[in-house]
């Protein structure tokens, strides 16, 4: 073995600020499409509101909170919505998932030159839609709650009778709106999805490759840095065998255990592929990396 594993550090090193720079313009296409839908939705309430005329009777308000079609148009523009966001994740996630499974097959290929492993015995299959259904489905439910929530809190104030500015900032408004916190909520949910198929496809990449390489384990490497959160500073460097979850402490962990990240929101922990003979020739042990993450606990 040469310095196979600080090979694979560079490379994740490099991997992981594209696949940040995928994340940040994947995230901006979905919240424009969710920017677009507000403007027609706003728009059309709002002329359907005007056509009330000036200062409408709270009786003749509450008259629209039974206009189905108003309804139904509101419906159709956030169906539209679920569509949009789902065909932009679907083609996202598949290029984010086929940069992961190329990384993970850099970094396999790394180590199996250096265990003198012949890479013509590879044969996996890339089959990424195991890695990007259940991310999508997760994303695009959101909008289906949005749905739900934006007509039954206008039909609730239209019944109430209550004002046009009163109804636009229970749906609209920026301080605790329902259309901001949905649209919050997208952004988060992407951003778990891009490092979730992103790490699955490692994954899968990693228990096809373990036939042909024994000893392959898995090692959860964090970004470390000042905003890095106490779990992946807690799990930096943690080797487990590829069937085994990580064990995951700190109050911003989704569990307990868990086979690959993200390990919260905002994650930025990566899987990586790991061999033990790693530790008699690399420049960074995993001795250095478990006294990084406690150097860097300790400052806080």
């Amino acid at each position: 073995m040469g310095n196979e594993r600080d090979q694979i550090m560079n490379l994740v090193n490099q991997q992981t600020a594209q696949l940040l720079r995928q994340e940040n313009s994947l995230v901006r296409q979905v919240i424009q499409g969710y920017e677009n839908a507000r403007r027609d939705l706003l728009a059309s309430f709002t002329d359907r509101f005007n056509s009330l005329g000036e200062n409408p009777d709270p009786a003749v308000i509450r008259q629209l909170a039974t206009d189905m079609n108003m309804i139904r148009a509101i419906e159709a523009r956030l169906a539209q919505l679920q569509q949009e966001t789902e065909g932009l994740l679907s083609e996202g996630l598949q290029s984010v998932g086929g940069a992961g499974w190329s990384a993970a097959m850099q970094e396999v290929g790394v180590l199996a030159r250096g265990l003198g492993i012949n890479l013509m015995r590879f044969a996996v299959d890339p089959n990424l839609e195991l890695t990007i259904g259940a991310a999508v489905g997760q994303v695009t439910g959101w909008a289906s709650t949005l749905q739900s929530r934006i007509t039954a809190t206008l039909r609730e104030s239209l019944a109430s009778g209550d004002r046009f500015s009163t109804i636009v900032r229970q749906v609209f408004g920026q301080n605790g709106g329902i259309w901001p916190n949905g649209r919050t909520s997208a952004e988060l949910m992407v951003r778990r999805a891009v490092i979730q198929a992103y790490n699955n496809a490692r994954m899968l990449f990693y228990e096809q490759s373990q036939q042909y390489v024994p000893g392959l384990q898995k090692q959860a490497v964090a970004a470390i840095s000042g905003r890095t959160t106490e779990t992946c500073l807690m799990v930096h460097g943690q080797i487990k065998p590829l069937n085994e979850p990580f064990q995951l402490e700190g109050k911003e962990a989704f569990s307990g255990r868990l086979m690959q990240p993200p390990f919260h929101w905002h994650c930025r922990t990566v899987v990586v592929g790991y061999h033990p003979i790693f530790e008699d020739s690399s420049g960074m042990k995993t001795s250095d990396m478990l006294r990084q993450a406690q150097m860097e606990l300790a400052d806080r």
